[in-house]
């Protein structure tokens, strides 16, 4: 049982962890803005 999900995990993890990753870049960017102020224009482009 555990074998069969771990490799399911494994296979699905491809795909769904570059789509997380891609979520945490434009979580941080967007921080960034947040954080910076002046560039909420590029931010809002994005959003």
């Amino acid at each position: 049982m555990e074998q069969r999900g771990n490799s399911g995990a494994t296979v699905r993890s491809r795909p769904y962890g570059r789509v997380q990753a891609l979520g945490l870049q434009l979580t941080a960017m967007s921080m960034a803005t947040a954080d910076s102020g002046g560039i909420q224009r590029p931010g809002q482009r994005i959003g």
